[in-house]
């Protein structure tokens, strides 16, 4: 009964670590387990509104994928088979992900190859400090 309760697939779909049952923090979630956590409280959710909720869930889907920190290929081989909507609207926000990745690499590379210093660069791409080094730390 936990595991299907809204509160804990809130705690999964979130990413946050496995508990023991002393309450310390064990294990990370593996991918495929917040991936159906979102796409379950998703279903939940639409069942019980009028509203078209797939922007949150392409949103949720994105930041899942992008924190799983896998190949796009990685990522679906731990999945299941999917419906056609949801198969397309992951296709779209993995896509999204991998053209930011691409992004933030060939940022980093382009950060290299300047030899300047990241307040330097971040100048000259108009761009503040803090917005570098978060590109660059995320790759």
């Amino acid at each position: 009964m936990h595991t299907r309760s809204t509160r804990y697939l809130q705690s999964v779909a979130a990413g946050h670590k496995r508990h023991d049952l002393q309450g310390n923090a064990v294990d990370d979630v593996a991918p495929e387990h917040v991936f159906l956590s979102v796409l379950e409280l998703f279903q939940r959710r639409q069942a019980r509104t009028p509203d078209d909720l797939r922007p949150k869930l392409r949103a949720q889907l994105q930041s899942a994928y992008q924190a799983a920190g896998l190949s796009r290929q990685d990522y679906l081989s731990r999945l299941p088979t999917l419906a056609e909507d949801i198969a397309a609207l992951l296709d779209d926000a993995m896509a999204e992900v991998d053209q930011l990745r691409a992004r933030h690499v060939a940022l980093s590379k382009a950060y290299h190859a300047s030899g300047k210093t990241v307040d330097e660069f971040a100048e000259a791409l108009g761009k503040s400090p803090a917005e570098i080094k978060a590109a660059l730390q995320q790759i």
